[in-house]
């Protein structure tokens, strides 16, 4: 399916030229006469959950739910981090010369006289130094409080970081754009072939995709292939990949695309009736 994909995006143009290009060497050199060709397609399960379909309103609901958290994400402080500009305190010196309290002078030449005075002065320090790991300390504790808080508040469908939230919003507006659009061709239909608003529905990870029953009968989001085969010579001669639950109005356009890429019509093309 992804290969699929990567093909869908690639420019029609010019996956029209690549399969042209083959088929105008075989017909000068006479490896087909490209007279007849048969016209047959299948369906594919698309890399989306059958399971997770929205229709339009519901969509609308999400865009707003993603629109604040986005707004939340743009707004929120860095993460803060534990010890960050706290000073190393200074008690080495002070711990070495505390140690030679009941011993003669010290290699520097000290009295151990001098040793309390010296941890009376390095006491503010230290103070300090433990103040400023406890206030880092209840600072991570606090962004971890607050993102615990927001897994929780967070539904289930929204992506956990911002990058996802903001791709599940490109996505979003893309399926908002897609069943507006298939909205106003339902109500483009007479009374009685129109369906009901909320029954027009797709999969959010995958816009593109329709949803229909493949060939084993499962409802899903999925995509229609179809192909154009020579009968005469192993070639295909046109192919697309289309979010479309069966293969109606799909002859015209690929005759007309073989035509314009090799300039001669087909003579003879056979098709099923499904």
């Amino acid at each position: 399916m992804h290969y699929l994909r990567r093909r869908a995006a690639l420019s029609r143009p010019r996956r029209r030229d690549l399969n042209d290009q083959p088929l105008l060497h075989a017909l000068a050199h006479g490896l087909t006469p490209l007279a007849q060709a048969s016209l047959d397609g299948t369906t594919v399960a698309a890399n989306a959950s059958r399971h997770q379909l929205v229709n339009l309103a519901k969509v609308g609901q999400r865009l707003a739910q993603l629109a604040q958290a986005i707004m939340a994400d743009e707004e929120s402080p860095g993460a803060v981090s534990a010890g960050a500009g706290a000073p190393a305190p200074p008690l080495a010196c002070a711990v070495g010369t505390a140690a030679d309290l009941n011993r003669g002078p010290t290699r520097t030449g000290h009295s151990p006289g001098i040793a309390p005075l010296v941890l009376v002065v390095a006491a503010p320090a230290l103070a300090t130094a433990v103040l400023t790991l406890v206030v880092a300390a209840l600072a991570l504790a606090t962004a971890v409080l607050v993102l615990v808080v927001a897994a929780l508040a967070r539904p289930r469908w929204m992506a956990a970081t911002p990058r996802g939230r903001r791709g599940q919003g490109r996505r979003l507006h893309q399926a908002q754009a897609r069943l507006a659009e298939r909205q106003t061709r339902n109500q483009g239909q007479r009374p009685c072939k129109r369906q009901v608003a909320d029954a027009s529905v797709l999969s959010p990870a995958d816009p593109e995709a329709v949803v229909g029953r493949d060939q084993e009968g499962v409802y899903r989001p999925l995509y229609n292939i179809q192909i154009l085969d020579d009968l005469d010579a192993p070639f295909i001669l046109a192919d697309d990949v289309l979010g479309q639950p069966n293969a109606a109005g799909t002859m015209g356009p690929l005759r007309q695309r073989l035509r314009a890429g090799l300039g001669r019509p087909l003579q003879r093309l056979r098709a099923d009736s499904a």
